[in-house]
């Protein structure tokens, strides 16, 4: 996963991810459309059968992350989501991957 693919903060709004990126892009997938490809007896399954479950996501290592241990990847979120606010300046992009790699 590169820096610029990494998650800093995840939110919820119904059945949508929303994903901040560390490179200041914000992406959305409602991860709904990913049930089709599932068995039922999976933990996905099991955040998707449960509103509240859902609910609970929140960042580690980098990727979305539920309590009951499941991780969505944050490369595909940044390749596959759909953009809902992109950064204005490759010079901040750059600018933050600096100071990651500095810390």
């Amino acid at each position: 996963m590169s820096i610029t693919e990494t998650a800093k903060e995840v939110s919820v709004d119904g059945w949508d991810l929303i994903v901040i990126f560390i490179s200041g892009i914000t992406k959305k997938i409602d991860v709904r459309g990913l049930k089709k490809y599932l068995p039922s007896n999976t933990l996905l399954a099991d955040i998707l059968a449960d509103h509240s479950l859902f609910e609970k996501v929140f960042v580690e290592d980098g990727a979305p992350t539920w309590p009951n241990g499941f991780q969505l990847d944050p490369e595909n979120i940044y390749e596959d989501g759909e953009v809902v606010h992109k950064v204005a300046s490759s010079l901040l992009k750059k600018a933050m991957e600096k100071v990651i790699r500095d810390s």
